[in-house]
């Protein structure tokens, strides 16, 4: 708690934020025109770059065994504790 958020002020932070992603989005949609049928390729084609665009700015998967021996769990090193946490 001393270095950051409260564990239910960081659950509800991360809800806010995938909230107003998603409104986001759906405003997004709703801009392009949406509805009246038709095969919507150019909307498909404009949500499938912005997808990949999201998943290319997606940090890569931390390898846990790496991280632990470069930042072990020690008590007189309280940062290395606080990756670990943020990483499970």
């Amino acid at each position: 708690e001393v270095f950051g958020l409260h564990e239910n002020a960081d659950i509800t932070k991360d809800q806010q934020e995938t909230n107003y992603f998603c409104d986001t989005v759906l405003d997004t949609e709703a801009q392009s025109g949406g509805g009246g049928g038709g095969a919507g390729g150019d909307e498909d084609e404009m949500l499938d770059a912005l997808c990949g665009d999201i998943l290319s700015r997606v940090p890569f998967e931390f390898d846990r065994e790496k991280m632990f021996k470069k930042y072990p769990i020690r008590f007189d090193e309280s940062m290395n504790t606080v990756l670990a946490r943020r990483r499970s």
